[in-house]
């Protein structure tokens, strides 16, 4: 559980740090849905995984 989470997480912010990088101004107005969307994704994703596997 707890391990899922920390990749979830590690995930989000290397989409976080790209999505900063490759747009700049249009950042500081999309930049609360994109950092949820990459947080969420991330963890639904690996929740998926981890249910087909059980």
């Amino acid at each position: 559980m707890h391990g899922s989470f920390l990749i979830g997480s590690s995930l989000s912010k290397q989409h976080t740090n790209f999505f900063s990088t490759r747009e700049r101004p249009l950042i500081s107005s999309t930049a609360e849905p994109l950092e949820a969307m990459a947080v969420i994704v991330p963890l639904l994703v690996t929740f998926l995984i981890i249910g087909s596997n059980d």
